[in-house]
């Protein structure tokens, strides 16, 4: 089968308008899940990259969409008006200095927007409030500010590539399959999912939808199945001889997507601009500059505890605090740390080095000391 596929390797920045909102703004808070406020390691999978309420399991950190992932309030009126309680469906964020969270948003040159896909839903959530991913949150807002004030909107979702097939379950003809759609791009609202054998003249059946984004039937058709995706506004795609064989799992590729307005749009972060509109920088936030703290000049160097020798670099997680800091507080033996490779001169960590404060991806959650646990509460309950 052939898949027809975008280009994914993309140049660092570009700039390219953000025009395919489906809703109006709306405001509301944001707070961010999977980093030290739950006692975990931000680079490792947690909630809604790992088990999320719309079944996509484990995600892949470096395929789309990088983690930029969020859970909305089962109270949310994109929940409630559905498809599947929005699951799959793309927001754009941005963090506005507003009461009662004034000076928390990252400000200046570095300041910017992101577009979250959501995978699942916040029960304890008050209905404009959105859980996002710690490391997609911290390109707003320092994950240690703990929550802000935010506008959202609806937007296109612009996956890099077709839809795809998650088989989970497959008994074979008569008995039990059950998938789910990824990748939808466009307005990504996946409303029905039908089956039938390929190359028949049957007419579709309907899966049925019995909790998150999981289309499944207790009588499948016969081997090899075509699958007809229906999005809410009625558009229509089909996809042919997507699952060959009776008891494949996995995940399973097409050639067919969802309408979307500007294909060439994969960005993931958006630059703010003066007017309040936003403007893509890149695919990935990993491409955008490195963020300054609440305040601080854009491009100032983290102080003290910044720069490079060689190939080993200083630089601190964030500005909020030195590598000194950090040291301090025992993070240096934390996984998170040596995969974004921070403060390895002072952890001890270049060539030739020891680390003082535990060995580099040492595993398990960080292991805050209680100075810290005392400032990231005292933060939540602002």
């Amino acid at each position: 089968m052939i898949n027809l596929r975008l280009p994914t390797a993309m140049p660092m920045m570009r700039l390219v308008p953000l025009d395919s909102p489906i809703a109006d703004w709306k405001a509301g808070i944001a707070t961010n899940y999977g980093g030290p406020y739950d006692g975990k390691n931000p680079y490792d999978p947690s909630w809604g990259t790992l088990e999320g309420s719309c079944g996509y399991g484990k995600l892949d950190k470096s395929q789309w969409p990088y983690w930029s992932v969020a859970a909305l309030a089962s109270s949310n009126s994109f929940v409630t008006a559905g498809p599947l309680n929005a699951c799959g469906q793309c927001f754009e964020v941005k963090c506005v200095d507003t009461a009662p969270f004034q000076g928390r948003c990252i400000t200046g040159s570095n300041q910017v927007s992101v577009i979250v896909q959501i995978t699942d839903i916040c029960p304890e959530c008050t209905s404009d409030h959105i859980d996002i991913q710690a490391l997609t949150y911290n390109k707003l807002s320092f994950m240690e500010t703990g929550r802000i004030s935010i506008m959202y909107r609806r937007v296109e979702c612009v996956p890099p590539k077709p839809m795809v097939i998650y088989v989970d379950n497959n008994g074979g003809q008569g008995n039990w399959l059950r998938l789910f759609v990824e990748q939808a791009g466009g307005d990504a609202a996946v409303k029905q999912v039908q089956v039938r054998t390929s190359g028949s003249q049957d007419a579709y059946s309907n899966l049925n939808n019995k909790w998150g984004s999981d289309w499944e039937t207790s009588n499948a058709p016969k081997f090899p199945l075509d699958i007809n995706i229906i999005g809410a506004d009625g558009e229509s795609v089909s996809a042919y001889q997507v699952i060959q064989n009776a008891g494949a799992t996995g995940k399973m590729p097409t050639s067919v997507q969802f309408k979307i307005s500007n294909p060439g749009d994969q960005a993931l972060t958006a630059a703010i601009n003066s007017d309040g509109s936003s403007t893509g920088v890149g695919a990935r936030g990993d491409s955008l500059p490195p963020a300054v703290a609440p305040g601080a000049s854009p491009g100032a160097s983290p102080s003290p505890g910044g720069g490079s020798s060689g190939g080993c670099t200083d630089i601190p997680p964030s500005s909020t605090y030195t590598c000194q800091q950090q040291k301090d507080f025992n993070a240096c033996g934390q996984s998170w740390m040596s995969a974004g490779k921070f403060c390895q001169q002072t952890c001890g960590q270049c060539s030739g080095g020891s680390s003082s404060g535990g060995s580099p991806g040492s595993s398990g959650s960080p292991s805050w000391p209680s100075t810290m646990g005392t400032y990231f509460g005292t933060l939540a309950q602002n």
